[in-house]
């Protein structure tokens, strides 16, 4: 399998090295699909290789295929405020090399609470959820919780 999401190559170390180098990561919020790619040419240009595109615009995730398909090599694309382990996985099939999850694995209220068995069980199911779009878990992901006071399991 081909993640186009890794700057063009199969490996994963190789976006990792990219986004490290360059010490900058964009963020975009877009205003429609259409610009990512004049957004990412400029920002490439600019000396920066690793964006994340805010999934808050309508067709932005979707927009992530052609646009990897555009840029080539030298461009690292992730999604960032990704809600569910759902969105991840989508976000990862269309074509990030990441996702960037918040509230979602890591609260205020867990880490005030302790529940470090709940960041544990959430963090999971995101990391199965990526894996399972890169075709390499076979397991069914664990459903995210929403938060609602003391862990009662």
């Amino acid at each position: 399998m081909r993640f186009l999401g890794w700057g063009g190559s199969d490996q994963p170390g190789e976006a990792v090295n990219s986004i490290v180098a360059g010490g900058v990561i964009a963020i975009v919020r877009l205003p429609s699909p259409d610009v990512l790619v004049p957004a990412a040419e400029a920002i490439r240009e600019g000396g920066v290789t690793a964006i994340e595109v805010t999934p808050t615009t309508p067709g932005a995730v979707q927009a992530l295929g052609p646009a990897r398909v555009k840029l080539g090599r030298g461009v690292v694309l992730g999604v960032g405020t990704v809600l569910t382990a759902d969105a991840a996985r989508d976000a990862i099939r269309a074509g990030a090399a990441a996702v960037g999850v918040g509230d979602e694995i890591v609260s205020k209220d867990l880490l005030a609470q302790r529940e470090f068995s709940e960041i544990t069980r959430r963090a999971r199911a995101f990391a199965e959820a990526v894996q399972r779009a890169r075709g390499q878990v076979e397991r069914p992901a664990q459903p995210v919780r929403p938060i609602e006071g003391p862990d009662t399991r």
